[in-house]
């Protein structure tokens, strides 16, 4: 059997913030796939059918590639074009040198995008302040992602091992004092965990494994 042998490609993070945010991930997915197998050019049956894409699907797909400027086309053939043609620049991007299923891809497109705006927002800290979790709101606005949808994507990168999601806690006093605080914080989740009485804190996204490295993609 003959091994497949698959260019590769660093998808610009500027492309996958646009198409994260405007719902365009499974054309980028398609155009990806289309460049890791012909980079310049690719049978559009050939492409279809290693994508398991239905023709009709595909017609669709295809022409709203066309349509973005993404790849010319005689009908047959379809002819990525560059990212320097598009306006980009591949730093910082995603690295990729296989094809990916559909989730997975996306799931690989947020998990990156996540990466970098809960970098940006680290920045904004003063120095030496530690902030532990974000918001799902902050980082929806951020990412420019309903809250369904960014519920959605975490879900598969947390399936495929590219993220883990740890819960956080404020801590506010010792459990005997659990009755009183109550009191205090009326409509706060007050509850025992172990030894202290505690309510709940935004969660912390802990990226896994390097995952978005270029060795291990």
């Amino acid at each position: 059997m003959t091994r497949q042998i698959y260019g590769e490609i660093r998808i610009p993070i500027k492309l996958l913030g646009t198409c994260l945010s405007q719902k365009k991930l499974k054309l980028l997915w398609v155009f990806a796939s289309a460049k890791l197998l012909g980079n310049h050019r690719i049978e559009i049956s050939k492409l279809l059918c290693r994508l398991k894409i239905r023709p009709r699907t595909g017609r669709r797909l295809i022409n709203g590639l066309i349509q973005l400027g993404w790849v010319g086309s005689d009908g047959n053939f379809i002819f990525p074009r560059s990212w320097k043609t598009l306006g980009l620049k591949r730093r910082r991007g995603l690295y990729l040198t296989r094809l990916f299923q559909r989730k997975k891809f996306e799931a690989l497109c947020f998990t990156k995008v996540l990466k970098r705006e809960t970098g940006r927002a680290i920045l904004h800290f003063k120095k030496g302040k530690v902030m532990q979790g974000f918001p799902a709101s902050f980082l929806c606005n951020a990412m420019g992602l309903k809250y369904r949808r960014f519920q959605e994507l975490k879900a598969h990168a947390q399936r495929y091992r590219l993220i883990s999601v740890i819960r956080q806690y404020n801590r506010l006093g010792v459990s005997n004092e659990i009755t009183q605080i109550r009191k205090n914080l009326k409509g706060v989740a007050v509850f025992v965990r172990g030894k202290f009485c505690v309510s709940p804190a935004f969660s912390k996204v802990q990226f896994l494994k390097n995952m978005l490295d270029r060795k291990c993609v």
